[in-house]
């Protein structure tokens, strides 16, 4: 039994690690100008483009390590202290060195003054109304992360089953989805973690696969590739983000 969970563990930090490659050859090989990575030629890297996919392999990722973990944890206060404890020391001490870089280097239009930084680091931006200027852009994405684990963590611990929790997220879902189609900017404390909500749910349904209905998962899996061809997000990505879902699953 060891033997498998080593394996599975293997997997799962063999995904982490393309994923962190997607993103950093993202941006540093197309997305940013190059004036912000000191350069002054027009180099880039035009596959580099498929690389912000990273980031939503990390969502499912996420979904699939959340469901393996929140069935082992006691109370819904245990499971925020540890997630608390796994992120927030290496977003503490990226955060506080970024903002050493900002104070002595200039970078125009990306500059962060230490108001806005330290309100930052307390995740100011998690209270609705309140949307300062990110540290760095990429960290919109922790601000995702921490709405799952705490929206999933207390629909778990209410009904303490993790497949009725998976069927509730399903449903959860849809009407998110719903709402960002119609209105994408009224509740946006709400709607931003949707469409990526999508992919932590696949995250589970992977994880708990041998005890949800076999004709849900399809349902599921139907909706979240309908979801790539009706969000602005994955706009003339969908075929290659349909590709990557499939290898991820497979992996898992």
């Amino acid at each position: 039994m060891m033997l498998k969970v080593n394996e599975r563990l293997e997997n799962i930090d063999l995904l982490r690690g393309v994923a962190i490659i997607f993103v950093v050859f993202f941006h540093y090989t197309y997305h940013y100008p190059t004036e912000y990575l000191l350069r002054t030629d027009d180099w880039s890297l035009p596959i580099a483009k498929y690389g912000w996919s990273g980031v939503d392999i990390f969502f499912v990722i996420s979904g699939y390590c959340i469901g393996m973990t929140i069935i082992r944890t006691k109370n819904f206060f245990e499971f925020v202290v540890r997630r608390f404890a796994r992120l927030y020391p290496a977003y503490l001490t990226a955060g506080v060195l970024t903002l050493i870089f900002y104070y002595f280097f200039e970078l125009p239009g990306r500059e962060v003054d230490l108001y806005t930084g330290f309100m930052n680091l307390i995740f100011a931006n998690f209270i609705p109304g309140l949307n300062y200027q990110y540290i760095d852009g990429i960290y919109w994405a922790l601000i995702v992360e921490i709405k799952f684990y705490l929206f999933f963590g207390l629909l778990f611990f209410a009904c303490k089953d993790l497949t009725k929790s998976i069927y509730l997220w399903f449903a959860i879902c849809l009407i998110g989805n719903l709402i960002l189609f119609i209105d994408a900017k009224s509740f946006i404390f709400l709607t931003s973690i949707f469409p990526h909500a999508n992919l932590f749910l696949h995250g589970l349904l992977i994880y708990n696969i041998k005890k949800i209905n076999f004709a849900f998962i399809i349902i599921a899996t139907f909706f979240l590739i309908i979801s790539l061809f009706v969000q602005e997000r994955y706009e003339e990505f969908e075929i290659f983000f349909i590709f990557i879902l499939f290898l991820v699953s497979f992996i898992l």
